[in-house]
């Protein structure tokens, strides 16, 4: 399969799973997360705010801010974004693609901790997005931050497709394993 067949199979496996299945796997997955020492440690993480049937990482934005710097992407154009400082569910507004940004003006650098999405992934960290390119940009300036993945166990494949400017992950949490990447 193509980029392209993965994404439309990915996103149609997501769209199907009920609300009780993406609340459950949602909340194994985080339980995984915070058990690793590398979570537990870091002080500077940048998050992101699910959307479309993700695992579901409002709570965790909540609970990470009461003593960690989180930071979350706020569409800069069609192609890059920067990370800003979470304040809260009152200081968000709406982007572009209806997901919900920050109104901070303190950017983030130097991170511990990336949290990124994905549509797919395989065991050696390859990622696939929404088809955008604006994850594998970020990375590719944040050679120093663990990258990890969250994903439901159905969207491990066995191997994607990858070209040069993709940006791999270094861990991949599922709602049943962590996988050690790099």
């Amino acid at each position: 399969m193509n980029k392209v067949e993965i994404r439309k199979k990915l996103i149609s496996e997501r769209r199907a799973l009920s609300s009780a299945d993406l609340k459950l796997k949602s909340e194994r997955i985080m339980k995984r997360l915070r058990e690793l020492e590398e979570f537990r440690s870091a002080e500077r993480i940048l998050l992101y705010y699910s959307q479309f049937e993700e695992p579901e990482t409002e709570g965790l934005l909540e609970e990470c801010r009461k003593n960690k710097e989180v930071f979350l992407p706020k569409l800069l154009d069609s192609t890059t974004f920067q990370a800003l400082l979470y304040e809260g569910p009152e200081k968000l507004k709406e982007g572009p693609f209806g997901i919900p940004e920050p109104l901070s003006k303190v950017e983030g650098k130097n991170f511990d901790l990336i949290i990124v999405p994905g549509l797919a992934f395989d065991r050696a960290g390859t990622r696939l997005g929404m088809g955008k390119g604006y994850y594998d940009r970020f990375l590719s300036g944040q050679k120093q931050a663990l990258r990890v993945a969250l994903a439901f166990s159905f969207q491990i494949l066995d191997q994607l497709p990858k070209d040069p400017y993709d940006e791999a992950v270094d861990m991949i949490i599922t709602e049943d394993e962590v996988i050690r990447c790099r």
